[in-house]
């Protein structure tokens, strides 16, 4: 039989602590992973504002400034580079899976709670979900945990300050990331249940809650806006994370995000789709105690709502599915549970040491598919192996060249979507658009957004500039890499000369640098992926 209560919560927290230690080891091999253009773009909106430069200012982004305050914190912590970023995620992630614990206790005895928290550092962790990388995806569920942790303590003591943290805590989330929002929907719509349910228990109190609730979450937001205000930037942050956000995230049809839904799905298949299985599981077991059933509901709208906040604009990329990983946590351990009672009633000796290892095991399935990125692999290798042909590994070593060949009050300017080389740079963009994929989407506000651009290249004259000749980077397939072609040509760059070219071959990549590069640009192929750093003669 298993020990006393006291004895399952310490052995708990040990393997709490065991599997977020794990999963920081894993990460700390792997801090120097190049940043990816999303992390590029977090981290030179934090430059700017740790200079004193407000976020849309200077640089166009339909991403909500919260991701930009949580990473300019990040590199005051741990310092700008990809290294110290990454420390920074760690740190959260750490926190992240103790909270998963503290929040499945609400539901479970301690064993499987801990697991539940051991299976969230295994799944955050994986290539499937692009774990590594510090997307906005991670900062959501940290504030979100703790939110649902503030919830239940308001519903079990009716604390109306409670109330308003679980709400300011939501808020958090959203300031994140705009899918944050459908969240909010969880603890009125849980709180609405139990009103409807068990009438004794909140007495009524569902208005109040739903006041204060909002309240919390409108405040992050409300504060923000003024600031905003204040500083004069307010119509630029609504145009892009509001008007300008709402034409990208209308951009795919419903049939076409059910397909790119199915190929993420297959991309599951060989490492976390199993594991995410065993844990849907868990919404079949309707506890027979009458006072869980209101928890079995609160995983079903927690599974619900997850769903939905993954699911905005039918993009389905690979970091929106950690938005499911809290609720897909706290179904392993409902099923774990299920099992342990099981083993219980048999009298097995030393049930839970025995579920903890065959977990362990079970969880270890995903990190040894990821073997080679986790284990095996180098910074540079990793971020080949996850984006492809993608230009983050010589995004560093273009920044070097331009950071040693400029004054510290120069612009530059980069003709693709590869915001990562301001930032490692250290140097300011001659334009607000940071991403090219404005200038190519089809909506209304293209056509003027590509004069601006031309204008900001004729008018602030960067010192270097630099065209990717990479399709991702412009968000367009690699046939339809002869438009931008044929724009590149079009500009007007007299006084500009090459002096770099970086050609990603499948056998390494290959950088020359200097004007004698010019009778090597003769000779690319415009359907290979390279990058061109031209530097301004006058």
């Amino acid at each position: 039989m298993s020990g006393s209560g006291e004895n399952r919560a310490y052995l708990a927290w040990f393997v709490v602590i065991t599997a977020a230690v794990i999963g920081a080891l894993i990460r700390s091999h792997l801090l120097d992973v190049p940043l990816e253009r999303d992390e590029g773009e977090y981290a030179y909106a934090a430059q700017l504002l740790l200079k004193g430069i407000p976020p849309y200012e200077f640089m166009h982004s339909l991403k909500l400034p919260g991701v930009f305050t949580a990473y300019a914190l990040i590199m005051l912590a741990f310092g700008q580079t990809a290294a110290g970023i990454h420390l920074g995620l760690l740190a959260v992630n750490f926190l992240s899976v103790v909270l998963m614990y503290l929040l499945s206790r609400k539901f479970l005895p301690p064993v499987p709670s801990a697991l539940s928290a051991s299976f969230f550092a295994v799944l955050s962790l994986s290539s499937s979900f692009l774990g590594l990388s510090a997307n906005t995806e991670h900062f959501v569920v940290f504030f979100v945990i703790g939110g649902l942790l503030f919830l239940f303590r308001s519903v079990e003591s009716r604390k109306t300050l409670l109330f308003f943290l679980c709400g300011l805590f939501f808020g958090f989330a959203f300031l994140m990331k705009q899918h944050a929002i459908i969240f909010t929907a969880l603890p009125v719509s849980y709180v609405a249940i139990l009103q409807l349910r068990e009438r004794v228990y909140i007495r009524g109190e569902l208005l109040r809650f739903s006041a204060m609730f909002f309240l919390g979450a409108a405040l992050p937001f409300g504060l923000t806006a003024l600031i905003f205000w204040v500083w004069g930037v307010f119509d630029k942050f609504f145009f892009w994370t509001f008007l300008y956000a709402s034409k990208y995230v209308s951009r795919v049809d419903f049939p076409t995000g059910l397909q790119i839904l199915k190929s993420a799905i297959y991309q599951m298949k060989g490492s976390v789709l199993p594991l995410i299985a065993v844990s849907c599981a868990g919404l079949l077991f309707p506890p027979a105690r009458r006072d869980s059933r209101n928890r079995f509901i609160f995983l079903w709208l927690f599974f619900i709502i997850s769903a939905l906040a993954v699911s905005p604009g039918f993009y389905f990329r690979e970091h929106y599915f950690i938005l499911l990983l809290p609720v897909l946590s706290m179904l392993f351990g409902v099923v774990v549970s299920r099992i342990m009672d099981g083993m219980e009633k048999l009298r097995i000796m030393m049930a839970d040491w025995v579920l903890i290892c065959a977990s362990f095991l079970f969880l270890a399935y995903p990190l040894f598919k990821d073997r080679t990125i986790l284990f095996f692999s180098t910074p540079d290798e990793v971020s080949r192996t996850l984006y492809g042909a993608n230009p983050f590994p010589e995004s560093a070593e273009i920044a070097r060249y331009i950071r040693n060949n400029s004054g510290p009050d120069d612009t530059i300017i980069v003709l693709g979507s590869e915001p990562q080389i301001y930032f490692l740079s250290d140097r300011r963009s001659a334009t607000p658009y940071i991403y090219m994929y404005p200038i190519v989407e089809p909506h209304e506000y293209a056509k003027h957004m590509d004069v601006e651009l031309r204008a900001d290249i004729a008018q602030n004259r960067p010192s270097f500039l630099v065209y990717a000749n990479i399709h991702r980077s412009w968000g367009i397939s690699r046939g339809k890499m002869h438009v931008v072609t044929d724009w590149f040509s079009q500009l007007e760059l007299g006084d500009y000369e090459l002096d770099g070219i970086v050609h990603i071959k499948p056998a390494g990549t290959e950088y020359k640098w200097g004007p004698q590069t010019e009778f090597d640009y003769n000779a690319l192929n415009p359907y290979n992926n390279w990058l061109l750093v031209l530097k301004r003669t006058s």
